[in-house]
């Protein structure tokens, strides 16, 4: 990061980006968020910790019986496009899920859009859903987004 700021012409007397000068003379006064570690960002093993946490919650909450209770969740296909609201078993496979979200956005768009379940990636929670798992063990929640993104085409 020194390598940087030297061969941008960036004088740091102090050793540190609080108070530095530019090869002109001017003052820049950096706060001190904009280059100490994050805070806010957590790592693998906290957010596995997390989706324990609510899977565990979703066992508690309910048996079996549960399992064929709809479960209402939002999506988009990509970010800043339409949103589309689905309903589902939660015992469904997300594999299941692709292929309603593709009938959706089919209805919803007269036919013009196809959403190719081969193609679509469903993250939810920062994770990619995996087409084996239902949607109670993925830890999918009533009313929560999902975001679908497309893989590109392969061309031949």
């Amino acid at each position: 990061a020194n390598a940087i700021v030297e061969a941008g012409g960036v004088m740091t007397p102090n050793g540190t980006l609080a108070l530095c000068y530019d090869e002109l003379g001017a003052t820049y006064e950096v706060p001190m968020y904009a280059y100490s570690d994050p805070a806010n960002l957590t790592d693998k093993v906290e957010s596995d910790k997390a989706m324990k946490e609510v899977n565990m919650k979703l066992r508690d909450r309910g048996s079996n019986a549960d399992d064929a209770t709809p479960l209402n969740a939002n999506f988009r296909v990509a970010p800043g496009e339409s949103l589309y609201r689905i309903s589902i078993r939660k015992s469904s496979l997300v594999l299941e899920l692709k292929a309603a979200i593709n009938a959706e956005v089919l209805e919803k768009t007269d036919g013009a859009q196809d959403v190719p379940v081969g193609r679509m990636r469903l993250i939810w929670w920062g994770r990619e859903m995996q087409d084996d798992q239902t949607l109670l063990e993925a830890g999918l929640l009533d009313e929560q987004m999902i975001q679908v993104y497309l893989r590109p085409e392969r061309v031949a």
